[in-house]
C-alpha cells in the first residue's frame, strides 16, 4: 500500500431534479507520478456486485496490483451500487440501457479528460463484460479509445446444465430474484446473501432476458448486438479468462459461446485451474479475490498489457 495511492471521485450526472445521481470512482495510482505508465485501466463489475470485487482497502486485488506496477486505474461503482448515490431502492427505475448509454459513456469520457486521452484498457468481471461489449457495439468514440480488453468470467447466455445452474440460475436468478424484486421494489441481493449489492427491477429483467434469449437485442430500441459485435470486437486486443471451478455463473463452455457469438476464437480462453498450470481451481468470485491471484493469473494480465502496441 505504501507505493500506491487511492482516491475517491464522485461523478455528478443530472437527469432532471428528481433523477440526479453520482457515480463513485476509486482511483488507484502509483504514489510516484513519474512511474505512471500508459495505458490507463477502467474496471467494471457485474450484477449484484460493486467495485470492491477489484480491490480491498488494504491494497489487495487487481486494481492495486496493477497500480503497483505503474498503471493508473479507475474502478467504477455502477449506478446505485457501492458508494454511488442514491443507493438502489424501490424508487430506482433505471435500465441497462441507461447504464450503457449514460454511465459507461460518461465514465469513459471522464477518464479520457483526466488522462489526456490515454488508451483505455477495460477490465471487466462477469456481467460487467457483457455491458462493456454492448457499449463498444454502440458508441464508436468509446471504441476508438480502447487499447485492450480483459474479461474475467464474462458470459451472456447460460446453456450448460448442472444442479448448481439449476439452483443458482434457473431458480434463484430467473425466478426467485424476480419475486423478491416485486416484493421490495428492487432486488436486495446483499440482504439475502445472493451477492454484495442490489439491482433495480428493470436491470434484473434486462439481464434475465439477455441470459434466456438466443438473440441479443436491446429492449430499449431493438438494436441487434449479435449482428454488430462481430464487426467491431475481433479487431481489439483481448484476454479472456474464467475459473476452472466456475460451474454455473461463467462455465467455460458458456464463456466460449459468448466468444463465438462476437466473432472470437473460443480456443483462446484461459481456464484458470490446476490442470492448466495455475495454483488452484478458481471459482467465479475468488478468481478476483483469492490471495494467490496476484502471483497466478493476474500476472497474465500484466503480461497482456505489456505486450500491447505502444
Amino acid at each position: 500500500m505504501d507505493t500506491v495511492s487511492s482516491l475517491s471521485h464522485h461523478l455528478e450526472f443530472a437527469r432532471g431534479t428528481s433523477h440526479n445521481y453520482n457515480l463513485h470512482v476509486k482511483e488507484w495510482s502509483p504514489l510516484d507520478v513519474s512511474l505512471r505508465k500508459k495505458p490507463v485501466i477502467l474496471y467494471v463489475h457485474g450484477a449484484i456486485e460493486n467495485g470492491k470485487i477489484f480491490y480491498s482497502l488494504s491494497g489487495k486485488g487487481i486494481a492495486p496490483y496493477l497500480a503497483r506496477l505503474g498503471w493508473r486505474g479507475f474502478v467504477l461503482d455502477r449506478r446505485g451500487r457501492g458508494q454511488s448515490t442514491p443507493k438502489i431502492s424501490s424508487s430506482s427505475e433505471f435500465t441497462q440501457w441507461d447504464e450503457i448509454s449514460q454511465d459507461l459513456v460518461g465514465f469513459s469520457d471522464w477518464v479520457a479528460a483526466q488522462t489526456h486521452g490515454a488508451p483505455q484498457i477495460w477490465v471487466n468481471h462477469s456481467w460487467g463484460g457483457t455491458l462493456v461489449l454492448a457499449l463498444l457495439a454502440r458508441f464508436p468514440k468509446v471504441h476508438a479509445r480502447v487499447g485492450g480488453l480483459v474479461f474475467f468470467g464474462a458470459k451472456r447466455r447460460i446453456r450448460e446444465f448442472s444442479f448448481e445452474i439449476l439452483l443458482k440460475i434457473n431458480f434463484v436468478w430467473n425466478h426467485f430474484a424476480g419475486w423478491l424484486a416485486q416484493y421490495y421494489g428492487f432486488l436486495p441481493a446483499d440482504v439475502w446473501g445472493m451477492g454484495s449489492d442490489r439491482e433495480t427491477i428493470a436491470t434484473l429483467k434486462d439481464s434475465v432476458n439477455w441470459v434466456r434469449s438466443e438473440g441479443w437485442v436491446d429492449a430499449h430500441d431493438g438494436f441487434d448486438y449479435r449482428a454488430r459485435l462481430p464487426e467491431v470486437i475481433p479487431e481489439l486486443p483481448q484476454l479472456w479468462m474464467t475459473g476452472a471451478h466456475d460451474h454455473a455463473l461463467a462455465h467455460p463452455n458458456d464463456v466460449k459461446r459468448l466468444m463465438q457469438e462476437i466473432g472470437l476464437d473460443p480456443g483462446t480462453l484461459k481456464v484458470i485451474g490446476l490442470a492448466t498450470g495455475y495454483r488452484q481451481d478458481y471459482g467465479h468470485i475468488d478468481l478476483m479475490t483469492a490471495p494467490e491471484a496476484e502471483q497466478d493469473h493476474f500476472a497474465d494480465v500484466k503480461n497482456f498489457i505489456l505486450a500491447l502496441p505502444s
